[in-house]
């Protein structure tokens, strides 16, 4: 008979694609789930409602307000946020306090987690969000822990206080947690340099698909060449305008790009502006369930990760495009992050990588 695993995060399913994955290897192996997660009345909400009606039948989901149509806990969750932040200036060290001020949902999980009923064998936290909630879980409860970095927390925020508040909550997990998960070896790697008196089991899973998800290969016309790019969000500092004046500067062919993401109107304002020539096009796209979205990059001739390494996480990560591209059938166009740098390097014919801003 298979364990039975707690998940818990802050972010709901359909921005946590790592957790739904994790979800289908889980059951696959024949262990049971159960998952605390949150819902969002926005763009988010008919993806997540697909992944629920994928696995409503198969996991114990424990579905959790992360806006303000829940208006009592958005209000007391919001006082405890605020409050945590000023208590914290007089006790500098309290991870407790430190991860209510930076992570307003904390305080709805450790509410939730306190009457939550079941056995469990194994809980795993996703989400920095998750991690100080199932720590205390996971001790009460005497249960093995484990924490997905994914990505390297530190390294996202340029905020002083922040990255100290952060690496302060990974060391003190970290004395509990059986085993640290990473989407990079970069990431594990960089996390060890300040865990170095903690013995801990570290595993890198990369955000790879089962290829069963691979759609039929596609022969498609040399013209025009189809670029795509896609994310959660579409945002100004993740590499879409070298791709845009990229295009400029071609003055035959036709390319066309597609871009897929929650995007906010200014800011395709913003990318359409630097868009010059009438040979080229830019179609934006709203975020499309997993199927789709690889089907519709299996109808493009190249995958673009173009990742500006704003910050050192985005440097360390090696993301879901590019084993989406992969399974596709992409041809791969890399920015030269340190990931991504030695990723293109170690996977000959995968594609090229590219100095980061070449344009």
């Amino acid at each position: 008979m298979g364990k039975s695993i707690l998940f818990i995060t802050t972010n709901s399913l359909a921005t946590n694609p790592r957790l739904v994955k994790e979800l289908r290897a889980c059951l696959k192996a024949g262990h049971r789930a159960t998952v605390i997660s949150f819902s969002f009345q926005n763009w988010s909400r008919p993806l997540n409602d697909r992944i629920f009606d994928e696995f409503s039948s198969l996991v114990t989901f424990v579905l959790l307000p992360g806006d303000r149509t829940a208006k009592w806990q958005w209000l007391s969750s919001t006082i405890m946020n605020f409050a945590a932040r000023f208590v914290a200036k007089a006790f500098p060290g309290n991870v407790y306090l430190a991860t209510i001020g930076l992570y307003k949902r904390s305080w709805l999980l450790l509410n939730r987690l306190r009457t939550l009923r079941g056995q469990f064998d194994l809980v795993i936290a996703h989400n920095p969000g998750a991690f100080v909630p199932a720590f205390y879980f996971a001790s009460k409860q005497k249960l093995p822990l484990g924490i997905d970095l994914e990505d390297y927390h530190p390294g996202e925020s340029s905020n002083t206080k922040e990255i100290r508040q952060m690496e302060a909550l990974l060391k003190s997990v970290g004395k509990r947690a059986s085993v640290f998960t990473a989407s990079s070896q970069w990431i594990l790697d960089e996390t060890r340099k300040w865990l170095p008196d903690v013995s801990l089991k570290t595993v890198v899973i990369r955000n790879v698909f089962s290829r069963q998800q691979q759609p039929p290969f596609k022969s498609l016309p040399i013209e025009p060449l189809r670029l795509i790019w896609f994310s959660q969000t579409v945002g100004l500092n993740r590499g879409i305008q070298d791709a845009i004046l990229a295009m400029n500067k071609v003055t035959f062919g036709c390319i066309e790009l597609t871009v897929i993401g929650h995007c906010q109107i200014d800011t395709r304002e913003q990318l359409c502006q630097l868009h010059k020539s009438d040979k080229h096009s830019i179609r934006f796209l709203e975020p499309m369930q997993e199927a789709e979205l690889i089907e519709t990059c299996s109808r493009h001739h190249i995958g673009m990760a173009l990742e500006p390494g704003f910050s050192l996480n985005n440097e360390l990560a090696l993301s879901n495009k590019l084993f989406t591209y992969l399974l596709a059938g992409n041809a791969i166009v890399a920015s030269e992050t340190k990931a991504q740098k030695e990723f293109i390097q170690s996977h000959n014919g995968v594609g090229w990588s590219i100095p980061i801003g070449a344009v």
